[in-house]
């Protein structure tokens, strides 16, 4: 899997379904969560630490549905990901 298109495919999914988008006026185009300064890159950092979710759900709670929808939009580009991989296979 390429990485890099994943990535891409996940940030432009989250920027259609208006979560996060990217401006180079706000943090020099940083994919941030929309109405706010926290780059979508805060939300992994915070996951991949020691209280992950509840750190973040604590210290940011005004973002909490944003980001549990961020984690549903990576699930669905994966399954999509997956099917597409199947469906080349067979």
């Amino acid at each position: 899997m390429d990485i890099q298109q994943f990535n891409n495919d996940v940030v432009e999914t989250l920027c259609k379904r208006q979560i996060v988008h990217s401006d180079p006026a706000i943090m020099t185009g940083i994919p941030v969560f929309i109405g706010t300064r926290v780059p979508l890159q805060t939300l992994f950092d915070y996951i991949e630490g020691e209280d992950g979710w509840s750190e973040f759900s604590g210290d940011f709670p005004h973002l909490q549905i944003a980001a549990l929808q961020v984690l549903e939009t990576i699930a669905r580009v994966m399954l999509r990901r997956g099917e597409m991989l199947n469906a080349h296979s067979t």
